[in-house]
């Protein structure tokens, strides 16, 4: 039986050119001399609102896109590798050439799609991005101010210290003078000034490197004190820093609190953390420990290069120290 030419299955150029128009995106298939063959009316409005005719010739359009410039109708966004251009009305249309094949015969084809949503979703994207680097670049700055106040506030600190150890010395010279001539302590005397000293110059900011070390195993050993190394010395200066603060704090109250003669300090440097143990052979504390003075900065000094710090009074008193090389080493 004969198929009717109104039924929907007999397909014609009319019903071809109507499915076409009804699609949002615009499509243009042209010889390769540039012929239009079919141009959906969506590519025509697009066309006449830049040029102000329909498509006569694929070629001249498309030659005609490559070359356009930003004015009040159209934004260029990108040229390659496909153009986007943005009309007035917030639509943004991104257009695509290629070519086809058909039955042995070779066609161009011109699309453009309406990408606006994506468009508006990639530019709220770059300008979260935006915000968040700004936001991590003074996080940056912070932290480093941060770091300075901190350095400053342990500075203070030290000096004060400083302060009060130089006028325990004083008071011992004074003591000292006034003592018969064959009572006299030199050596005690004497190792009480180079151990002050050595702290003045250290708060002055000599930087801590093994020289540091070994003029500080010197003044343990003029206070009668051997301080016992277990493992290898890291290299970066962060991690000396701290090492040195410890020991020396570790070596005032040894002496102020414990007596003893031993101060081992334990390092673990072969994982991703650096494992620090500090412990003396002196008295073990009446009491709990209460992390102020030194102690605190140590503290403060450790946290604010991401480190942990940790104190423990039974059965003996040690320190516990881990410092992450990763964030010690970030710049």
């Amino acid at each position: 039986m004969e198929k009717r030419k109104n039924t929907p299955e007999y397909l014609t150029a009319r019903s071809v050119k109507e499915t076409f128009d009804a699609r949002m995106d615009g499509i243009c298939y042209a010889s390769m001399e540039g012929q239009p063959i079919l141009v959906n009316r969506q590519m025509n409005e697009i066309c006449g609102y830049l040029f102000q005719t329909e498509i006569m010739n694929a070629n001249d359009f498309w030659e005609d896109l490559q070359n356009i410039q930003t004015s009040e109708k159209a934004e260029v966004i990108r040229n390659e590798p496909s153009l986007i251009l943005r009309f007035s009305d917030t639509k943004v249309w991104n257009f695509l050439k290629k070519e086809v094949s058909m039955k042995d015969t070779s066609y161009q084809e011109i699309i453009a799609y309406d990408i606006a949503e994506q468009y508006q979703l990639n530019r709220e994207l770059k300008d979260r991005n935006t915000k968040l680097n700004d936001i991590n670049r003074r996080l940056m700055k912070f932290n480093e101010e941060v770091e300075t106040v901190t350095r400053q506030k342990e500075m203070l600190e030290a000096k004060m210290k400083v302060h009060d150890d130089l006028g325990r010395v004083l008071l011992a010279l004074r003591t000292y003078l006034e003592e018969p001539e064959n009572s006299k302590r030199r050596k005690e005397l004497l190792a009480m000034w180079k151990y002050v000293v050595n702290s003045m110059t250290y708060e002055a900011g000599e930087k801590e490197n093994k020289k540091s070390f070994e003029e500080l195993k010197k003044i343990a050993d003029l206070m009668d004190v051997e301080i016992i190394f277990e493992g290898e010395l890291p290299q970066t200066e962060k991690e000396q820093r701290v090492i040195y603060a410890l020991l020396r704090e570790s070596l005032n109250n040894m002496i102020k609190h414990a007596g003893g003669h031993y101060l081992y300090i334990e390092i673990d440097n072969s994982g991703e953390d650096v494992q620090i143990c500090l412990h003396n052979d002196g008295e073990i504390p009446k009491q709990k420990i209460e992390e102020k003075g030194g102690l605190r900065n140590l503290r403060m000094m450790v946290e604010s290069i991401d480190g942990e710090f940790r104190i423990e009074s039974f059965p003996i008193f040690a320190i516990y120290v881990t410092l992450k090389k990763e964030k010690v080493w970030r710049k």
